[in-house]
């Protein structure tokens, strides 16, 4: 369809300038500029070689000369280039252990929070009213000295000690009077486990 213009055809539309678009630097383990596919073939069996990195294994790869491999990696800088590989790769692997960590330690306060909701429960439980005054007072069920390992256990867990460890703790502590303590700390676990929260 003709142009306004007498008849002359619309002008093609002409290609950004290559000179405005941002400089793109392959990173040091991609394949780099004037680097053949042949050759960037021989970097990627280098660098996955890991520890066993040698020419001679490269060659015996590839099927070819090691004399060939050699001058690949020399002109290509494998051996740097394969560094900042490594490199990256630990920063990564890093990143995931940081994160790994974190998340055990998340899961560790919740299981903790749930022990402690658990104990609070049971405690509550154990509370009863003095029929004279009408004021809270411990089960005659409770000794003395059980209420002060449940009260040393309360702290254990504040100071996030590790879940089984306070568990276990909890259960060896209550002894034939805590039956109760020691099976709900059990579902406590399993409800956990489970990835329930109480």
């Amino acid at each position: 369809m003709p142009n306004s213009r007498q008849g002359a055809p619309a002008p093609m539309p002409t290609p950004a300038s290559t000179a405005n678009l941002p400089d793109v630097t392959p990173a040091p383990w991609e394949r780099q500029p004037g680097e053949g596919a042949k050759a960037f073939a021989g970097f990627e069996c280098y660098k996955l070689l890991g520890v066993q990195r040698s020419i001679t294994r490269v060659a015996a790869s590839l099927g070819r000369h090691p004399s060939l491999i050699r001058r690949w990696c020399q002109r290509h800088c494998w051996v740097d280039r394969v560094l900042a590989w490594d490199g990256e790769q630990a920063r990564q692997v890093e990143g995931m252990l940081a994160q790994a960590r974190e998340q055990a330690l998340k899961r560790r306060i919740e299981a903790g929070e749930q022990v402690e909701k658990l104990g609070m429960l049971a405690l509550q439980s154990l509370i009863a009213r003095d029929p004279e005054t009408g004021k809270p007072r411990l089960d005659d069920r409770v000794r003395p000295r059980d209420a002060v390992a449940l009260y040393r256990l309360a702290m254990d867990i504040h100071r996030s000690l590790p879940q089984a460890r306070a568990v276990q703790k909890l259960i060896r502590l209550a002894g034939g009077d805590g039956k109760l303590i020691a099976r709900g700390c059990q579902i406590v676990l399993s409800y956990a486990s489970a990835g329930i929260a109480i």
